[in-house]
């Protein structure tokens, strides 16, 4: 028999599901909070009742509730995704996948193990994310489900690319696309296409690079995605930066700017800011690159993101490391370097440590410092992903006879050799 009091609130918690997701969907992730909570406020205190029919019945109001509640936690998830706060994610997905298996809905269950997926791979940890992906590819094949299937394959390729796996990581992406182009999921295609460009500009192929990202765009501008857009216009941007087109790259990365600043969408903002900054760093006008860095940190602060705030305090601190800056401040520089990797050895960021490490012993360097030096120095050897040297190096003073192999010296390029800065691709 139909509770029909409990019937009003699962048919209100569906209500609220679908505010949820169009408020997601607009980047309003405080009201798509305020909806998903109120679910949970519903349904949840019902969801240990025994006479409300049977878990694994579709049509019974308990099998109702928990799906409803497993909507509810994966959109907190994907809530707390966006704001990058991973500790809480895992916390709702956990709570989600608790649901889910209650009542044997392997689909959802499947995202939510792709989503943890994403968090790991945001966290570096590659390791957990591969696993994570693989778990929800087996599910996906399982249920016969091409979309996931695809979805799947673009992402471990994407963890390949992280592990400078290319090989892998175009085999995986290719296979997605396949099966994009053979469903007609256009944004599927599109997707993978600037993945597959992504690739391409870690290998140094840039014509390939900015072949795959223009068709992506492309794509995206066919079908009105405008965050698919913008994500492409700043991930070509940074392709130019590498080429040392600097007019290009800004021009770029300014057209994604404007179109994340109309979407309202803060984590596209802050990343282009981010991007900004680090050119105007390369360009060696450091105080724009200061203003630029400084606003997307206080954006990743609003929104709590570890990860970027991490990458913003080390970017600001190697602009006050530039010994060719009028506003040079070694003491300020030792600040904002040692907070990001604090935030960073917090969170996990494993590849992103081994970079602040050599950013701070490339200052100690400059300090004369040679102690510290070398044991930053040090962490960045051991962090480092695919280390070339096999032995120890060393910080030396100037004029001091040099170890083998290279010391750190070696390890900082002249003004005349260093490459842009790398910016951060989207995803």
């Amino acid at each position: 028999m139909i509770n029909l009091d409990i019937q009003t609130k699962i048919d209100k918690s569906t209500e609220l599901l679908d505010e949820a997701r169009t408020f997601f969907e607009a980047s309003n992730y405080d009201e798509s909070e305020r909806c998903a909570s109120e679910v949970l406020a519903l349904i949840e205190p019902f969801a240990e009742r025994d006479d409300l029919g049977e878990e694994l019945d579709k049509t019974s109001q308990i099998y109702m509730i928990i799906e409803l509640l497993a909507h509810a936690y994966n959109r907190l998830q994907t809530i707390s995704s966006a704001r990058l706060d991973y500790v809480l994610e895992l916390k709702h997905a956990d709570t989600a996948l608790k649901y889910c298996e209650r009542i044997g809905n392997l689909r959802r269950k499947a995202d939510l193990l792709s989503n943890i997926g994403n968090m790991y791979r945001n966290l570096s940890d590659y390791a957990k994310a591969l696993e994570y992906f693989q778990l929800s590819l087996s599910i996906n094949e399982e249920i016969s489900s091409k979309s996931g299937i695809a979805n799947n394959l673009g992402k471990i390729g994407q963890v390949y690319s992280n592990l400078s796996d290319y090989a892998k990581a175009l085999e995986y992406m290719q296979n997605a696309l396949a099966i994009y182009e053979e469903l007609g999921n256009k944004d599927g295609i599109a997707n993978n296409l600037g993945s597959i460009g992504g690739v391409y500009a870690e290998l140094s192929d840039y014509p390939n690079s900015l072949e795959y990202m223009q068709k992506a765009l492309a794509i995206y501008e066919e079908i009105g995605s405008r965050s698919g857009i913008a994500v492409n216009l700043g991930n070509i941007g940074i392709v130019y930066q590498r080429l040392s087109d600097s007019a290009n790259a800004l021009e770029y990365m300014q057209k994604a700017l404007a179109i994340f600043e109309e979407l309202e969408k803060k984590d596209g903002i802050a990343n282009s800011l981010g991007n900004i900054g680090l050119l105007y760093q390369y360009l060696s006008e450091y105080a724009k690159a200061l203003e630029y860095m400084q606003k997307a940190l206080a954006l990743y602060e609003e929104l709590g993101s570890k990860s970027g705030i991490a990458r913003n305090l080390d970017n600001i601190g190697s602009t006050y490391a530039k010994p060719d800056f009028d506003g040079y401040d070694p003491a300020k520089a030792e600040e904002f370097l040692l907070k990001a990797i604090a935030i960073a050895e917090d969170i996990g960021m494993k590849q992103s440590l081994y970079e602040f490490h050599k950013n701070l012993a490339d200052l100690y360097k400059l300090e004369k410092r040679w102690e510290d030096c070398q044991i930053h120095f040090e962490k960045y050897r051991r962090r480092k992903r695919s280390p070339k040297r096999g032995s120890q190096g060393k910080c030396q003073p100037h004029g001091a006879a040099p170890s083998k192999p290279p010391s750190v010296k070696k390890l900082s390029l002249s003004s005349e050799q260093k490459p842009p800065p790398r910016a951060m691709f989207s995803t």
